[in-house]
């Protein structure tokens, strides 16, 4: 079953999220093999990463468990029974308490079409920081169900994981992906009070198209603000394999990006990140595969040095080994390179 809310109110006023209706809905799967630019990960490779480190033993639990100076937010996974409030409303932590915690609260509507929906995974606290993470699939493709590995892994140590699906090209071209994850932020931000959220601190993140994503919504102020969220709330930002100059991949209307994006400059341009870096901006994480899409190592080197000039802190990671799809496969295991530097960033902006 999956439940849906109605959000009201303005974001930290309470009123938030109305009591749940519940209803079936169904969940969506696609997977492509094209090898371009934001090309995503499917389900198959995380089964493969599970069985190889399962065979390992390199639980990443127990290994954070043992080494304080890695969490992510300093928190040690917590095992203990969920001791749930003796007053408690009709809220999201009233359902997930009831199933025992940490709670995962799938396809919650944040709008009217089939594709505006989130997960949320709430940890066993109050005042739990937000990880929001934008799946890839080259904003014609992509669901939040492929990532679900990564929200398990990072619930357990206190943050709260948002996945948000958006609708996709060419039926619905740019800007609707990057209105609909701002749409889905301040869902959650006018929810707060309900579910326990922090509503500063927040990490914006994604995987391919959806690092262009979170890293455009971090920098272009008016899409969080015509959602009641402000940039000051963003803490940072983790883009792996992002595109940051869309103006490099521009090439007609028969081009990759033009059944997302079109063929107008003026609007390539507005659509990178790229362009929008300032002073203001929040620290970065980038990362790119070995064997990644064409351009990626330019592409993040290039947003990494746009960053230093504007005074920004950004870390970037090649991580040797490793394609497009493969590159996140190995989160579960902290002795991953990419899982070290993740949470090693994570608790430099906590």
């Amino acid at each position: 079953m999956a439940a849906e809310w109605q959000p009201a109110g303005p974001p930290g006023n309470g009123a938030g999220l109305t009591s749940p209706r519940l209803r079936s809905q169904p969940s969506s799967h696609a997977c492509s093999r094209s090898g371009h630019p934001c090309a995503y990960a499917c389900d198959g490779a995380w089964q493969i990463s599970a069985e190889r480190d399962a065979k390992r033993g390199k639980d990443t639990a127990r290994f954070l468990a043992a080494g304080a100076e890695l969490h992510p937010c300093g928190i040690t996974p917590d095992t203990r029974p969920p001791n749930p409030p003796a007053a408690m409303g009709p809220d999201l932590r009233s359902l997930a308490y009831a199933n025992s915690m940490p709670q995962h609260l799938p396809d919650m509507a944040y709008g009217a079409d089939e594709r505006q929906r989130l997960d949320l995974y709430l940890p066993d606290r109050d005042r739990a920081p937000l990880f929001f993470f934008i799946h890839g699939g080259g904003w014609r493709g992509g669901d939040k169900a492929e990532y679900r590995p990564l929200a398990e892994v990072l619930v357990k140590f206190g943050y709260a994981v948002a996945l948000p699906n958006h609708r996709l090209a060419p039926m619905h071209r740019h800007p609707a992906q990057i209105e609909d994850v701002a749409a889905a932020l301040g869902f959650l931000l006018r929810g707060s009070r309900e579910s326990g959220i922090e509503t500063t601190g927040i990490c914006l993140a994604g995987h391919s198209s959806g690092g262009h994503l979170a890293a455009l919504l971090a920098l272009h102020p008016e899409h969080l603000k015509r959602n009641g969220a402000e940039p000051r709330q963003i803490a940072g930002v983790i883009s792996i394999c992002g595109v940051f100059d869309l103006t490099c991949y521009r090439g007609g209307e028969d081009g990759y990006l033009a059944a997302a994006f079109g063929n107008d400059a003026e609007l390539y341009r507005d659509a990178s990140p790229l362009f929008h870096a300032t002073a203001t901006a929040p620290p970065f994480f980038l990362a790119y595969a070995e064997r990644d899409y064409p351009g990626a190592g330019e592409q993040a080197a290039a947003m990494e040095a746009k960053l230093a000039a504007c005074g920004v802190p950004a870390r970037n990671l090649r991580v040797a080994g490793r394609d497009h799809v493969t590159i996140l496969t190995g989160v579960r295991s902290m002795l991953d390179p990419l899982a070290v530097n993740l949470a090693l960033f994570l608790r430099s902006i906590r």
